[in-house]
């Protein structure tokens, strides 16, 4: 499965954000900036999908 873009919505501090995926994508910015929470937004999103299958 290939995932060209990510929406997230109210998930921890990320109020609003929509991402376009390439074959590389760098998450680079300051601290407290949001990286971890979009990561981990996306593991619990693919977790989802994996144990209901």
């Amino acid at each position: 499965m290939l995932i060209s873009a990510v929406k997230i919505e109210k998930f921890k501090r990320l109020a609003t954000i929509e991402l376009s995926l390439s074959n590389v994508t760098m998450l680079i910015g300051g601290n407290n900036s949001g990286k971890s929470s979009l990561l981990q937004s996306i593991h619990l999103l693919i977790t989802t999908l994996q144990s209901t299958t």
